[in-house]
């Protein structure tokens, strides 16, 4: 692998290649009313198009398409501004000929009449060429409970409603720069207090990269993005594990066993969670990066500034054109994901697993599917219950979930009946293994496991590889989805799971002399603030419990 030193005019180079807000058109004008012309919309975002042009060509090429559609036409338009979908949607059938929308939130228009129903149209319809399977046998209850309309009346035959379809089951976790890492002899670290180690070992080593210079910069992050928000709820998930979790959007308080109780908001791995934060935000990122493009900050990172990089899965995708420009000047680092390391602070949870040591020991046998029986934790008098506690934690590798990226279909579309049918064609084994590779990695929320699928497998990028591998867990101990907030009794009620309105980034990087600097016990102390008896009362009562 060659890592030849450049300057920092390749980042410039590779970072002035940047996407144009400016709506993009393919095949035409979204302009017709016809019933078979298919106009299309899309949302641009780090999830690129590349999967959606390949869906559009394979979409023409099917014989029961051709059949149905003799005069199909499809248009594609796409652009990067939010508002977009949400305006066009809302303007009706005279401003807006898309048939088919790419957007985000697009959930939140279900009492607006503006969405068509697409319980019997996608859901429940049969898979082209896949004779006795439905579109939503393909579906997770996982994924079918975030589309699923809890607005909508019980239908008569018992099935559910369904508006939108949700095209993305996303990622995020720590990326690291796996060649750094090991010239400096440093091990992917397995505990946050082991993180903090290897932190504190590159800033007071230093390296060299880009021009030469000496990099300090362990953290690449953009502060204002608040991406670290996530490794909020990562770190709460693993110390609380899923039952905990479970109880705060529950407002559950195991002591006096009374729901509605915000005596969830007192949990201790809150605070353990931000404070893990604290200590890594305050010290081991540049705190100038507040300003930086996030492309021009991604990219310094591809070149070796900074070891590791908190993101989702969006980045191999976003970044392709930055990756293959570097590659081209000789700059290609090995950059994988890692597994979120589990929160130290749970050894006080776990009186036979008292240091740091022993529970890098616990999770090391857990990386390697040792089981409880067969385990050197347990000739060492680690209980099964502490075992098992570090299992759950461990299994919290990263965040995945199903996104708001969801496609819906207007209710007044000309070309509603083709747009339906599209979406259907998504759902064939092909369509799904298509998504996966057109897209370089990305994952359709879908009951098909890539990671037994070598010949797709093997095309990804070395990216999403290592954020299946973590997905896939371990035979004996599978990978933990988190649990989303909007699908919870309280979630919907307004519930988050930390209510700061600030940025992490921004904040923990302020001088601790800053008037504006808040700590992570400060940050709670707010929280306190605003859920008083009267904000948690109305927030119960939204929520209808």
């Amino acid at each position: 692998m060659n890592k030849t030193s450049k300057t920092l005019l390749s980042m410039t180079l590779a970072c002035g290649m940047l996407f144009s807000a400016a709506a993009c058109n393919k095949g035409g004008n979204a302009n017709s009313d016809s019933p078979q012309t298919l106009d299309i919309y899309l949302l641009y975002k780090g999830y690129g198009d590349a999967w959606l042009k390949s869906a559009i060509s394979r979409f023409e090429q099917e014989a029961w398409v051709k059949e149905k559609y003799p005069n199909l036409t499809i248009n594609y338009t796409y652009n990067s501004v939010d508002s977009h979908p949400h305006q066009k949607l809302t303007a009706g059938a005279s401003i807006n000929k898309y048939d088919l929308m790419f957007g985000v939130n697009m959930q939140g228009y279900e009492t607006k009449g503006v969405l068509a129903d697409l319980t019997d149209t996608v859901y429940l319809r049969e898979i082209p060429g896949e004779e006795g399977t439905r579109v939503i046998d393909k579906i997770p209850e996982y994924a079918l409970n975030k589309v699923r309309n809890a607005t909508a009346e019980p239908r008569e035959d018992g099935n559910d409603t369904y508006n939108v379809v949700s095209y993305i089951k996303d990622f995020w976790s720590f990326l690291y720069n796996a060649d750094i890492l090991e010239d400096m002899g440093l091990e992917v670290p397995l505990t946050t207090d082991q993180f903090l180690e290897t932190a504190e070992t590159i800033k007071t080593t230093g390296y060299t990269w880009g021009s030469g210079e000496k990099g300090y910069n362990v953290i690449t992050n953009r502060a204002p993005a608040n991406y670290w928000r996530s490794s909020y709820d990562l770190w709460w998930s693993q110390y609380e594990g899923a039952e905990g979790v479970e109880n705060y959007y529950e407002g559950y308080d195991p002591m006096e066993e009374q729901t509605n109780s915000s005596i969830v908001l007192e949990q201790e791995g809150r605070l353990e969670s931000l404070k893990v934060i604290e200590s890594i935000l305050s010290k081991y990122s540049y705190s100038n990066r507040d300003e930086a493009n996030f492309r021009v900050v991604q990219t310094s990172f591809l070149m070796g500034d900074g070891l590791f990089h908190f993101n989702g899965d969006y980045f191999g995708s976003e970044m392709q054109t930055e990756i293959n420009t570097l590659k081209s000047q000789g700059i290609d680092y090995d950059i994988r994901y890692m597994k979120a390391p589990v929160i130290s602070a749970i050894t006080k949870k776990t009186p036979t697993i008292k240091t740091d040591e022993a529970l890098r020991k616990v999770i090391k046998e857990i990386d390697d599917n040792v089981t409880y029986a067969d385990s050197q934790a347990k000739k060492d008098g680690v209980s099964k219950a502490d075992f098992d506690i570090i299992v759950e934690a461990r299994s919290f590798g990263g965040l995945s979930s199903v996104s708001a990226q969801a496609a819906i279909i207007p209710s007044y579309a000309a070309g509603k009946d083709v747009a339906a049918d599209f979406l259907v064609f998504m759902y064939t084994d092909e369509s799904i293994k298509d998504f996966t590779v057109s897209s370089g990695g990305l994952i359709f929320p879908t009951t098909y496991e890539i990671e037994k699928d070598a010949e797709v497998y093997d095309k990804l990028q070395p990216i999403h590889q290592s954020k299946i591998k973590i997905m896939q867990g371990t035979s004996n101990y599978p990978f933990t989805y988190s649990v989303s907030a909007d699908g919870t009794r309280l979630g919907k009620g307004g519930l988050t799971s930390l209510y700061y309105k600030g940025k992490f980034e921004v904040n923990f990087a302020l001088p601790e002399s800053s008037a504006e600097r808040q700590s992570a016990a400060e940050i709670l102390e707010d929280e306190a603030s605003h859920w008083n008896k009267n904000t948690w009362d109305q927030m119960v009562a939204a929520a209808g419990v």
